[in-house]
């Protein structure tokens, strides 16, 4: 809410000091510790720099006043005609105006600390945006993920004499900003333009979000001039043209064929394939009519986007040289893995990220209680000893990690290892829910569990273990009975007696007769 030119003024200054501040703020306090931290403390610093230029930009058109309202609004503020104070009172009755009409209108906030919603947004499934903005490949920006493009590349060249060496993965990383082996047939297809604007633009986005606070523009810029320069001397590697017309034969630019004598060259202008290149020609520049004398600029006008993707592809590459070079070995050094060892490797990097990322939140929840120094510029050693007592009093565990034996937080890693974070629900107990795979083995010879057994009328025996469903357990000894009438029935049937006399029956037919005193 403002009626004043000069009070916008004053409040764009305002803004840029308490963002310098934050930014100044955000900068000071050292380097950060963990490669998560120096990410976001990069997009942060990008996201103060980018506001600080927009408020920057908005103060200087205010001061260039192309419309002359900021200087109406001085000559308003020296006019003494009618009196010193008339337009001072009149806006003050204008603001008492408004707060009247508007009494509950929130005063500008003006504390020390920023809120970073809009650059990083919520925290989505645990993940933050940084986690958001890399793939699990990248691991936080470490490492290129080229795999999609890999698959383009090669489905691209399948049909060119490449075919026949299909290049891996290591390969390509080596490769990927190297031109001179792909055919002019091949780099005239529309496919293999939008592989080069997916391999690009995957390239820059990658460099920018690895190096947020560096001035990509400026390359780009000066690669443009560059690449201008050397494509209008016709000095650009690998679309040079000079090559083709010293060589013997007829060239054609509008197929990009090379044809050995004059009659098949004559033949082929009017085929389809020739038409057809024609008619793309003409979409290159629609004010020319493609004629013998013309054809090979409108060429040198459709090859010339190509010709500038590849070049940036190249200066991003040397760019990004050094995460080429860790990539491949991360590569080698995988494909070197079984698939334990690789799931080892993932698990601990999980439980290293988990806690840089507690140590994170207890560095913040310290700096936002004032506890972020050694005792500060002037704290004793007295003070200093305070802040380790309160911290050692005051139990840090965001996690609901389970305690040890000395009162603290047993570590990640551990509580990783036996499982404690997998919840077994037992319905026999009353739905009581135990933590790790040792607990709920355990629980089974407990008090809660033979209490829960009995009361269904079961025995608590190892026949019953594992089972935690009422429902299971009562079939389960439904199924032990009939077992128990079988076996009783299987030794009435089978087992022989003899009598005195010699003759063989089975049990129960014995025992019956034994009871008549016929035997």
């Amino acid at each position: 809410m403002s009626f004043s030119i000069l009070e916008d003024v004053r409040a764009t200054h305002q803004d840029l000091d308490r963002l310098t501040s934050y930014l100044t703020t955000l900068l000071l306090p050292g380097a950060p510790r963990s490669h998560r931290d120096k990410l976001i403390q990069a997009h942060r610093a990008k996201y103060l720099s980018e506001l600080i230029t927009l408020r920057a930009g908005s103060l200087l058109e205010s001061y260039t006043d192309r419309d002359h309202e900021r200087a109406t609004e001085m000559e308003k503020l020296s006019d003494t005609t009618a009196g010193e104070l008339a337009e001072f009172y009149s806006r003050l009755g204008k603001l008492n105006d408004f707060h009247r009409k508007y009494p509950h209108h929130p005063n500008p906030d003006l504390s020390i600390t920023f809120d970073w919603s809009g650059l990083e947004g919520e925290v989505i499934d645990g993940r933050d945006f940084i986690d958001r903005m890399f793939t699990g490949e990248e691991l936080l920006g470490r490492y290129l993920d080229l795999h999609i493009l890999h698959d383009t590349y090669n489905n691209l060249t399948s049909t060119s004499n490449l075919a026949s060496k299909r290049l891996p993965y290591i390969s390509y990383i080596d490769k990927f900003d190297q031109f001179d082996n792909i055919p002019r047939t091949t780099k005239n297809r529309p496919e293999y333009i939008t592989y080069l604007k997916d391999l690009r633009d995957y390239l820059e986005s990658f460099h920018r979000r690895t190096h947020p606070l560096y001035d990509l523009d400026a390359d780009l810029d000066n690669l443009y001039t560059e690449f201008e320069d050397k494509w209008a001397a016709g000095e650009v590697a690998g679309w040079t043209y000079e090559e083709v017309e010293n060589t013997e034969g007829i060239w054609c630019e509008a197929c990009t064929k090379m044809y050995s004598k004059q009659t098949v060259y004559d033949a082929h202008l009017k085929s389809k394939r020739h038409l057809k290149a024609i008619e793309k020609l003409k979409e290159t520049d629609a004010s020319k009519e493609p004629s013998a004398n013309n054809l090979k600029e409108l060429r040198r006008a459709k090859d010339r986007p190509v010709a500038f993707l590849e070049h940036e592809i190249e200066l991003l590459g040397k760019l990004l040289e050094s995460f080429r070079v860790d990539t491949k070995a991360n590569v080698e050094r995988r494909a070197a893995l079984t698939d334990k060892e690789r799931q080892q490797e993932i698990e601990e990097y999980e439980e290293r990220e988990a806690k840089e990322r507690l140590e994170a939140e207890r560095q913040a929840e310290i700096a936002a209680n004032g506890g972020g120094g050694a005792g500060g510029a002037g704290g004793g050693n007295g003070e200093a000893g305070e802040e380790d007592e309160d911290d050692e009093a005051r139990i840090y565990n965001p996690l609901k990690l389970p305690l040890g034996w000395d009162g603290k937080p047993i570590p990640y890693w551990l509580y990783k290892l036996h499982g404690l974070g997998v919840e077994y629900k037992c319905e026999i107990c009353s739905d009581f829910v135990y933590m790790g795979r040792k607990n709920f083995e355990r629980h089974f010879q407990e008090s809660r569990h033979a209490f829960g057994m009995r009361a269904l009328g079961l025995p608590n025996t190892k026949h019953f273990h594992e089972i935690t469903r009422i429902e299971d357990a009562f079939a389960l000894a439904e199924k032990l009975k009939s077992e128990g009438r079988a076996e009783i029935f299987r030794d009435e049937t089978m087992e022989e007696l003899e009598d005195d006399e010699g003759n063989v029956y089975n049990r129960k037919t014995y025992e019956d007769l034994q009871r008549q005193g016929l035997l």
